[in-house]
């Protein structure tokens, strides 16, 4: 018997919440989007921390657009935030403005995918309470207006996963086509967002051994075009990354990180390649070789076949069992901070609760899918809060489908007590909007605290226009981050963990004009703590400012010339 073009590989039945929005109410969802752009917005108002992250991604959009394609493109920095940033910056004459522009828009445009993704599972009104929650979630609130990545991949990963979601509910090839190309958006925001393509091969394979109406050629075809929408974002970088490293690979993130780890900063800051640069300059700067990554430093690191030994099998002892059960305690543990106990609640109610059909079992298959392997692929990888704020969305959906629940359990309580229609139900908005006060009431501490966020940037732009006075334009920087020479308009170079003797000759080779030695960096150098303690500088270097604080201290060196 004929397939149809778009029977679906898993059965869905058609119901009101998989038909398309009225507009009416595609109206309605506006108003919330809308109150989030707004609240995003007045955000930009309160002074934003630049993150080092932030430094480079806003120094690769300047780069991009002012069409100097080979410092705008890295091998470790994917492209697709840098090129936003730069897009942006036409308008606003300033790369951290545009990176925090784009956090905001991506923010207030995550309510919309939010609502869809509710609303196919659970209905209208747990979507339209989704979409509340969305506008105010703090970690939502905080990362939308910073210079960092999380809010723009949130945005494509909650489009992933609806697409994902619909792509296996109609069967249609250009849904699948669609997720495709979500996730293939998503792999240009970070790296690892590339498991995903195989994520989805695999349920695309496990749909035509479970389903019942699966049929095999559907799936056959559904395959190939999923994996022509992912690859026509995905390739063009892919191949970029064949063309500078040599080899094939996903990023120089993924595998810095596989050999290094990302929390062991003295080997980024160690000098390698005889003694030329740092692994930070080399992967985070892009001061990198034409050979294959190495962390060898003939000049500073004697290293035993032993440590060699431990490096080669450092992906095998990542993979350990071990090390897989201490990342996955960790995300454990990070949970609480995302999610405050009334909204883990009102999760862990969304999800339980309520009938459980066929097509909502392959729903909920479909969000664990993504939950799981995003836990696992960071409890490998090493985890940090900030992570983890893609998966959010779908525990709002839970949250929204648990707040939606409550509810109704009130409702029927009051209306057994008082053997009539109670007062919650012939009410229905008015109770929901109670339990919806309830809910942002304890969310308000944590709102108030996204909403004025902690900065140091007037210190360091009060010392980079220190450098700047005492330096000429395009002046060589080096220091512990590069916040002091992206302020100053210069150029950076890490400070390498080093002994200070080391440290100045490196200093010399690399024609460096001024040295900043801050004490926030100094566990990364933590050799030249008697710069901090005002030790007697090294020949040819002159203190030519010092900020004090009680907790702070910053001095800045001038190198002059060798006679």
């Amino acid at each position: 018997m004929a397939v149809a073009e778009n029977e679906p590989l898993i059965s869905a039945a058609a119901t009101a919440s998989e038909r398309g929005p009225s507009r009416g109410e595609l109206l309605l969802v506006s108003v919330p989007t809308l109150a989030a752009l707004v609240l995003r917005l007045m955000m930009l108002t309160s002074p934003g921390h630049l993150t080092s992250d932030g430094v480079w991604y806003a120094l690769l959009g300047r780069n991009l657009i002012s069409g100097n394609i080979k410092d705008g493109l890295s091998t470790y920095w994917p492209p697709l935030y840098p090129l936003l940033i730069g897009i942006f910056s036409i308008v606003t004459r300033d790369a951290e403005l545009a990176g925090r522009l784009v956090s905001v828009i991506a923010g207030a445009l995550l309510v919309i995918p939010i609502y869809f993704l509710a609303r196919r599972l659970y209905g209208k009104p747990t979507a339209f309470v989704a979409a509340l929650l969305t506008v105010i979630y703090p970690f939502l609130l905080e990362y939308s207006t910073v210079v960092l990545t999380e809010s723009l991949y949130t945005l494509l990963f909650t489009l992933a996963v609806l697409g994902a979601l619909s792509a296996f509910s109609t069967g249609k090839n250009h849904q699948f086509f669609m997720t495709g190309l979500a996730i293939g958006a998503c792999y240009l925001v970070r790296p690892e967002a590339f498991g995903f393509a195989g994520l989805i091969l695999l349920m695309i394979a496990a749909s035509v051994l479970l389903g019942k109406r699966a049929n095999l050629k559907r799936a056959s075809a559904n395959a190939p075009i999923f994996l022509a929408g992912f690859l026509l974002l995905s390739l063009p970088y892919l191949l970029y990354l064949r063309a500078e490293t040599g080899r094939w690979g996903l990023s120089e993130k993924l595998t810095a990180i596989t050999q290094l780890g990302a929390a062991n900063k003295d080997r980024w800051r160690g000098l390698i390649d005889g003694g030329q640069t740092t692994v930070a300059d080399k992967m985070w700067a892009g001061s990198r070789e034409q050979e294959p990554f190495s962390t060898e430093s003939p000049a500073t690191v004697d290293e035993t076949p032993s440590s060699q030994s431990e490096r080669s099998g450092s992906l095998l002892n990542l993979l350990r069992a071990r090390g897989i059960k201490a990342g996955l305690l960790k995300e454990y543990r990070s949970l609480p901070e995302l999610m405050t106990p009334p909204l883990m609640f009102l999760a862990a109610l969304g999800f339980i609760s309520g009938q459980w059909t066929r097509d909502r079992g392959q729903g909920e298959a479909c969000l664990l899918a993504f939950v799981g392997s995003t836990l696992l692929c960071y409890a490998i990888a090493g985890v940090e809060d900030r992570y983890l704020i893609a998966v959010i969305p779908i525990f709002i959906c839970w949250s929204s489908r648990g707040l939606v629940e409550l509810d109704a359990r009130l409702c029927e309580a009051e209306e057994r007590l008082r053997e009539t229609p109670g007062f919650l139900k012939r009410h229905p908005i008015l109770s929901k909007s109670l339990l919806m006060v309830g809910l942002s009431l304890s969310l308000l501490p944590r709102v108030l605290i996204a909403a004025n966020p902690e900065s140091f940037d007037a210190r360091d732009k009060q010392i980079a226009e220190c450098i700047k006075d005492q330096s000429a334009p395009g002046a060589l920087v080096m220091a512990s981050s590069p916040h002091m020479a992206f302020f100053a308009g210069a150029k950076h170079l890490y400070i390498p963990s080093e002994q200070l003797d080391v440290v100045v000759d490196y200093a010399r080779r690399r024609k460096v004009d001024v040295v900043v030695v801050e004490e926030d960096g100094i566990g990364l150098t933590p050799r030249l703590r008697p710069l901090l303690d005002d030790a007697q500088p090294p020949p040819g270097w002159r203190l030519i400012c010092q900020d004090d604080t009680p907790n702070e201290k910053v001095r800045v060196f001038k190198l002059t010339p060798p006679l």
